[in-house]
């Protein structure tokens, strides 16, 4: 039977595990111990902003909290009216003479005129098929 690998190693050639050296703490300067003291005071006072800071902060949600102020609506009824020219009046053409040419151009005018009255109704009609929302005030 061979002897295992530890049982082969005296006491004297066993390997501990290392740790490094312990150093007394060093003395702190006058200066330096100063210097710590306004860096530990100022962590302090940027510490004492922030917990303010977020404390307003909670401090103006909580005041939101609330009920909120009741919405008054008003409603405003517009009419539309329709555009200018399809609303002009047309001329009625008048008798000037007594002869049958008179009366041929008089005939010829009012249906000229009637023509264009209904232009205007077809564009009038037209128009309010493109608005709905145009009824006639009741």
């Amino acid at each position: 039977m061979q002897p295992s690998a530890s049982s082969r190693l005296s006491a004297k050639t066993q390997i501990a595990p290392w740790h490094p050296p312990k150093r007394p703490p060093a003395r702190q300067s006058a200066s330096t111990t100063a210097a710590s003291r306004r860096a530990q005071r100022w962590r302090e006072s940027v510490l004492t902003f922030a917990r303010f800071s977020i404390l307003a902060c909670l401090a103006s949600c909580m005041t939101a909290c609330g009920t909120p102020a009741p919405v008054q609506t008003k409603t405003v009824t517009e009419w539309l009216r329709p555009p200018a020219h399809l609303a002009t009046q047309q001329p009625v053409p008048v008798l000037a003479g007594d002869t049958t040419e008179d009366i041929v151009q008089v005939w010829r005018a009012t249906r000229r005129e009637l023509r264009t009255c209904n232009g205007r109704a077809a564009a009038l009609a037209e128009w309010m098929a493109a608005h709905p929302e145009a009824r006639a005030p009741e």
